[in-house]
């Protein structure tokens, strides 16, 4: 039996290897050499199911010319140095107007590209732990790990914010928790608006802990920024929604990389207060703005779009 599972699991990740390494690429959008590109550069969060915010800013953009040509390539499961290694060919690529990072929350649990982080002090894998890293399973289960661990912090964040509307005392479920996937030590939960705050203790998983994924962020985001500005290329960061635990790292890195080469900087946390407000204003109940796999509904994406475009103008 435990040879038999043992061939299965052997047989699974051949075919996933195969299937990565031998499946038709998409083709490269035909680009007219006349359109003005925007580039959407970074993980699930700009690649939103082929939609997310580069769909709305791409609508937006048509409303004013046909001129521009908002490109998606977002890549989900990808860190900073992924999309960092890519950068150049990117650049000499597209040759774009303008471009949009939105990455880093990855970085934590995926080491590929990580032999770039040793200048930010990060220690180097060792060949059997980049062995593993490029195990597609272990991947898979990161991945979801990861995510879990997100939809749960949510939860409480959604729990947390409901008690705090109501005047109530909340305690959280997770305080006495430790939680897993999010790196190692302690992790502080900042409310949105208010002054609420309580800790999580996490557990030693060989991730890179906050501190790290804060540097590494910010490293490869001042790489990518000040690349893109050899080539006169602008740049518009985005921070993630879900600003604590393991995100609130990553934010720190973005708005570090950003405020040192005056990037601006789109707060998706503020896109769900602002929407929340409208619809509140309107005497309506909001909409669902983070699914089920703890990124953003195209409802949220639509008003980062739109916050995107206001920084544009």
């Amino acid at each position: 039996m435990l040879g038999g599972l043992a061939l299965g699991i052997l047989v699974l990740e051949i075919g996933l290897q195969a299937l990565a390494r031998f499946r038709p690429r998409e083709r490269p959008p035909e680009l007219a050499g006349t359109e003005m590109i925007v580039l959407c550069l970074g993980d699930s969060h700009t690649w939103g199911q082929g939609r997310g915010y580069p769909e709305r800013l791409a609508t937006r953009l048509a409303e004013r010319s046909d001129a521009y040509r908002v490109l998606n390539l977002g890549v989900p499961g990808s860190n900073s140095a992924q999309q960092r290694r890519g950068f150049r060919g990117y650049l000499e690529r597209y040759r774009p107007e303008l471009i949009i990072l939105w990455v880093g929350l990855n970085n934590s649990w995926n080491r590929a590209e990580s032999d770039l982080w040793a200048e930010s002090g990060v220690e180097e894998r060792s060949l059997f732990e980049r062995t593993v890293d490029g195990i597609r399973l272990v991947r898979f289960f990161r991945v979801s790990e990861h995510q879990r661990a997100l939809r749960e912090a949510q939860a409480e964040h959604e729990a947390a914010r409901a008690a705090f509307s109501e005047q109530e005392t909340y305690v959280p479920a997770q305080a006495k928790k430790p939680l897993r996937a999010l790196g190692k030590g302690i992790h502080e939960h900042h409310m949105l608006g208010n002054e609420h705050v309580f800790q999580h203790e996490t557990r030693d998983t060989g991730e890179l802990e906050a501190s790290e994924v804060a540097r590494v962020t910010d490293l490869d985001l001042r790489w990518m920024i000040e690349e893109a500005r050899q080539a006169d290329v602008p740049v518009i960061a985005i921070a993630y929604p879900i600003d604590f635990l393991s995100s609130k790292a990553v934010n720190e890195g973005i708005r570090s990389a950003a405020a040192a080469n005056s990037v601006p900087v789109v707060d998706s946390a503020q896109a769900t207060i602002r929407l929340r407000g409208r619809f509140e204003a309107a005497g309506e109940a909001p909409p669902k703005m983070i699914d089920q796999t703890a990124h953003p509904t195209q409802a949220l994406y639509d008003e980062v779009g739109d916050m995107v475009l206001e920084v544009i103008d």
